[in-house]
């Protein structure tokens, strides 16, 4: 039986672990469950911020078309990403991803994915005005975030505590260690799989919906959800997950 969890394209989604734990792949996958299959579909807004080929390669399988700072706001496309780096002379990537989460808030119907939160912070403690103002009035402003980082130490735990759903894949620093159990005393990296995570719908109503649960991969996550599966990259892939989505 399907795991009655709501996800909406207007709620936050804090996604933890280290590189290569399959965190990136699994927030392309939640990120089609999330634009497509609601009365209205959402814009995908990805920002980019590690130069890797194969991140860059998978977001074009997907559908994404690349953009540039000046060009947000001005393009029709349903899903697109910006490649954001430090140049001198010009402002900070931090700021960058400010103003596109400003942005985000003004446009509406928009899912904003910040592929590293270290690089989104403007500090340790300070999350920055824009992004914390998006965590905080997003949902109203339907504008939804998912927000990953492999370093969870180094994020404000405000960024963790108004999220919606919490995923925690495997971290094998000792203080992101200590920061995952914070939120989950029983996480242990050492017995999870390699693409395997824990799970918490945080907001959700008390009851078994609501606690942590261990998913081995992203299909497994599907398949529990009830959810069509999406493991194959496409435009169109999510059309069929209305119903369960809602």
């Amino acid at each position: 039986m399907a795991q009655k969890i709501e996800l909406s394209p207007w709620d936050r989604y804090a996604i933890l672990g280290k590189s290569g734990t399959g965190k990136t792949s699994f927030a392309t996958v939640l990120a089609a469950v999330l634009s497509t299959g609601f009365n209205e579909r959402q814009r995908v807004m990805w920002v980019q911020t590690k130069d890797d080929p194969k991140d860059l390669a998978r977001l074009r399988a997907w559908g994404y078309r690349r953009i540039e700072l000046r060009q947000v706001g001005s393009k029709s496309d349903p899903k697109q990403f910006l490649f954001l780096k430090d140049v001198p002379g010009e402002m900070a990537v931090s700021e960058k991803i400010q103003r596109v989460c400003r942005w985000a808030l003004r446009r509406k119907h928009v899912v904003l994915v910040l592929d590293e939160y270290a690089h989104a912070i403007m500090s340790s403690v300070n999350a920055g005005f824009d992004l914390r103002n998006l965590h905080k009035t997003g949902r109203g402003a339907f504008a939804g975030l998912v927000g990953l980082t492999q370093e969870p130490a180094y994020i404000p735990r405000q960024l963790f505590s108004q999220s919606c759903h919490l995923f925690i894949f495997r971290l094998t620093h000792i203080p992101d260690i200590k920061t995952a159990r914070t939120m989950l005393p029983e996480y242990d990296p050492d017995q999870m799989g390699r693409f395997g995570f824990w799970y918490r719908w945080i907001d959700g109503p008390p009851g078994p919906a609501s606690r942590w649960r261990y998913y081995r991969d992203t299909q497994d996550w599907l398949d529990q959800l009830g959810l069509a599966r999406l493991l194959e990259p496409g435009p169109e892939s999510a059309v069929d997950t209305a119903a369960a989505a809602r």
